[in-house]
């Protein structure tokens, strides 16, 4: 083992717990995609199970952080990114199941796009875009979709139901397609003023 792989592992020895929390979301969204792809049915069980991981894993280290009062520039820059990171992956995966089409994924893709560069340029001018509710209520209903996918598929692996995952795939997936886009509209007619060009 060479010193690169040493310095990696202080690193994250010495990072505090909502640190290593947000670092784990970010080293099991590969996992999520490899076991659904290439492990057959009970891939897609371990699935079931990591996704509850990372989802927990995201709640409790924003509230361990404020608690403890461990707030830090690492978290405030890739607990989102994990985040993005972790959603994108769920529907990347489940859109080669041909369940829903692509042009829903396109659209939360730019909403989220859309967004950062939102924040990029709210920054450079000093001003701090927290989450709106329509943000937080996306990353609910996203999270909620994703379960509700992920349960139907399980169901239909261990009890044999025959419960129709792709009709509930698209519609779940239509139903987070239409709030991440009015959430995209939020935040645009709210810091629309950010985008106008300053008169020479």
């Amino acid at each position: 083992m060479n010193n690169g792989y040493y310095f990696y592992i202080i690193v994250l020895v010495k990072m505090n717990l909502p640190n290593k929390l947000t670092t784990l979301r970010l080293l099991l969204a590969p996992f999520f995609f490899v076991f659904f792809s290439y492990c057959s049915n009970w891939g897609k069980i371990v699935c079931l199970f990591l996704f509850s991981i990372s989802e927990l894993s995201d709640t409790f280290d924003g509230i361990i952080a404020r608690r403890n009062r461990q707030l830090t520039d690492f978290g405030k820059l890739f607990d989102p990114f994990a985040d993005k990171i972790a959603r994108f992956t769920y529907f990347i995966t489940f859109l080669q199941l041909n369940y829903y089409p692509i042009w829903m994924l396109l659209i939360i893709f730019y909403r989220e796009f859309y967004v950062s560069i939102l924040r990029q340029i709210a920054a450079e001018k000093k001003i701090i875009i927290s989450a709106r509710l329509s943000g937080k209520l996306k990353s609910g209903i996203q999270g909620i979709g994703v379960l509700f996918i992920l349960i139907s598929i399980n169901i239909n692996i261990l009890y044999d139901l025959k419960l129709p995952e792709a009709v509930i795939t698209y519609w779940a997936m239509f139903f987070i397609t239409i709030v991440t886009l009015l959430s995209g509209f939020d935040y645009l007619i709210k810091f629309r003023y950010l985008l106008k060009i300053p008169d020479k």
